[in-house]
């Protein structure tokens, strides 16, 4: 897949006719892919008219005024995405759109903060636990926008501005979704994305953040001049986003399917397979026999019960359909049937989300506490966490393809398992030579081959 385009930038208001097709039209040239807008000042949805020179698609948050806020998201008609879901605040200055561009499921979020220092402070405390709870990618997240605040002190021309106490909120925030800043993984010193016409001092307090995993992905970031007389720069940022195909993962056992008979007949038959069969085993290689084949047998089921419920819970929710469309039309229907219906659907769903909670490796949940999204989302983190999507070479070098990473893993491994010339002198040698600070004196030597005493596991067990 090639870079993905993603422009960040204060428009200032779209609401001129002229001033959008100007900005769309360089959007264009620009060949964008995704377009993150702050204060569009948009108090309607836009029309195919005012739309005409953008072919694409546009979320947008509209504003409450019509001289501030309002936020858009763009996504270009060449780029290959799907919306899965959108979320938006009410005071206009935040959007969340759940996306997948090409095969990568992303979260893109498009800020915009206020420019007092007091409600910025509340807005970043808000943001952080508001993100963290929409963005339903959090390790292929970007966030973009104007926040109004200088990360830090090389952000600012005019250092009388450091005194802003809603950068520790920002930073907060940034650490606690695992954002880093785009700008300085690829540039050593800051360039100026806002100029204050009124004394012409210059700050950086436009930026698109990356989460941790992308931020390899990000092959550029620079400032373009955009053709408006505005104060703020335009944020360019080309994104590779690599799919890493993972494998099977760790398989877990459902605690459900040991209920089962099918789980019954498959053990028993495993037994007797390995026991009156295998016959040229001793006993040990017999009972890893029969754990190998339990396993593999306990996956055949759990895939073919899975593929049965999901049939099930298919007719069951047609049925449904059926009885709740014939209810509104007035029709007499079986409400004893109906409630025995939504049992099997609620049953269906809390089971599926003991599946959640179990692959997320959760151990403390409080009935009546259990959030799916939380868990759905957690065990999707940590599938992506599980994938390796860069690694470095023996010359340094970042590599990204599945071929690359199988490569420089192949090599690391054989070097590190690899004998050379080892002999008995040098082991012994070696083994003399080390040097222990504290050694077992002899009737330490001697309790530890004692028999464990009651006192003993008593002593440890005790509360």
């Amino acid at each position: 897949m090639a870079c993905t385009n993603v422009i960040s930038v204060n428009v200032n208001g779209i609401n001129d006719d002229q001033k959008r097709r100007i900005l769309f039209n360089w959007f264009n040239d620009h060949q964008a892919n995704i377009v993150m807008l702050q204060e569009t000042w948009c108090r309607t949805e836009f029309d195919k008219y005012k739309t005409s020179c953008w072919k694409g698609e546009i979320i947008n948050n509209l504003s409450t005024s019509s001289h501030s806020k309002g936020v858009s998201i763009m996504f270009n008609s060449n780029l290959e995405y799907t919306i899965e879901n959108t979320h938006k605040t009410e005071d206009s200055r935040a959007l969340i759109v759940n996306c997948k561009i090409g095969d990568i499921h992303t979260s893109l979020c498009n800020i915009y903060a206020p420019t007092d220092k007091k409600y910025r402070i509340e807005f970043f405390k808000r943001m952080k636990f508001w993100i963290a709870r929409y963005a339903d990618y959090p390790d292929n997240l970007i966030v973009g926008g104007d926040f109004n605040c200088a990360l830090n002190n090389n952000d600012r021309l005019n250092k009388a501005g450091n005194k802003d106490d809603s950068r520790q909120t920002l930073q907060k925030l940034l650490e606690h979704l695992k954002l880093t800043d785009a700008w300085y993984l690829k540039n050593n010193s800051p360039q100026y994305t806002y100029q204050d016409p009124k004394n012409g001092s210059k700050s950086r307090i436009d930026y698109i953040f990356i989460s941790e995993q992308l931020k390899y992905d990000l092959k550029e970031i620079s400032l373009k001049q955009a053709p408006k007389k505005d104060r703020h720069k335009a944020l360019l940022a080309k994104i590779k986003f690599v799919l890493n195909k993972r494998g099977k993962g760790t398989w877990k056992l459902n605690n459900n399917l040991l209920e089962t008979p099918e789980f019954g007949m498959l053990l028993r038959e495993t037994v007797i397979e390995c026991h009156y069969h295998k016959t040229d085993l001793d006993k040990r290689s017999k009972w890893e026999m029969i754990k190998i084949l339990t396993r593999d047998g306990s996956i055949r089921l759990g895939i073919q019960r899975a593929k049965k419920q999901k049939a099930y819970i298919s007719k069951i929710q047609n049925e449904l359909d059926s009885i709740n469309k014939s209810e509104d039309n007035g029709d007499i229907v079986d409400h004893s049937k109906k409630e025995n219906l939504e049992k099997s659907l609620n049953n269906y769903y809390k089971e599926k989300d003991n599946g959640y909670i179990l692959r997320s490796k959760i151990k403390f949940v409080n009935e009546g506490e259990r959030s799916s999204k939380f868990f759905f989302n957690l065990e999707k983190s940590r599938q992506s966490s599980n994938v390796i999507r860069h690694l470095k070479d023996t010359d340094g070098n970042i590599k990204t393809t599945d071929g690359e990473i199988l490569e420089i893993s192949g090599e690391f491994y054989k070097k590190l398992y690899s004998s050379k010339n080892i002999t008995n002198e040098k082991i012994s040698d070696y083994l003399d030579n080390i040097d222990l600070d504290k050694k077992l004196t002899n009737a330490e030597k001697l309790m530890c081959d004692e028999k464990i005493t009651v006192k003993e596991i008593e002593n440890v067990i005790k509360i």
